[in-house]
């Protein structure tokens, strides 16, 4: 896993929010990086154009990558392009990625009253986890 996202973690300085909000009339989505060095430099935007706002971000804080190697909102898309034909649009999805001693994709999950929440270490048990939900 670490070798996916070694880009983004070079300095080790940032984690990663990607988050879907179906509950939201616009602005579905939210791109955030925080800066695990100063608390108070937070990036970020709620949007309607995910793509695009987090290359920006990316852009703004060093971390230069191209649409096609921009393999962090291609793991987040996968996974959302799992959930929402399992239960629908009005769910919230947060991709939170970070790295500590290895690279951690937190995954949260709200749907009505329910909750899921898993963390894992590469993208595969990631979606392995998300096909089994709901069972």
């Amino acid at each position: 896993m670490w070798k996916r996202y070694q880009e983004y973690f070079k300095e080790d300085r940032y984690k990663f929010l990607l988050k879907y909000d179906g509950v939201r009339s616009k602005n579905l989505y939210t791109v955030r990086i925080y800066d695990k060095n100063d608390s108070d430099n937070v990036y970020g935007k709620d949007t309607d154009n995910p793509s695009d706002d987090f290359k920006l971000i990316l852009d703004k804080v060093g971390i230069n990558l191209s649409s096609d190697d921009n393999v962090m909102y291609s793991d987040f898309l996968r996974a959302l392009n799992l959930v929402i034909p399992k239960f629908g649009n009005e769910v919230i999805l947060v991709f939170l990625i970070d790295k500590h001693d290895k690279v951690l994709i937190n995954f949260d999950l709200i749907y009505n009253s329910q909750s899921f929440s898993c963390q894992n270490n590469t993208i595969d048990e990631l979606i392995a986890y998300i096909h089994g939900m709901g069972s």
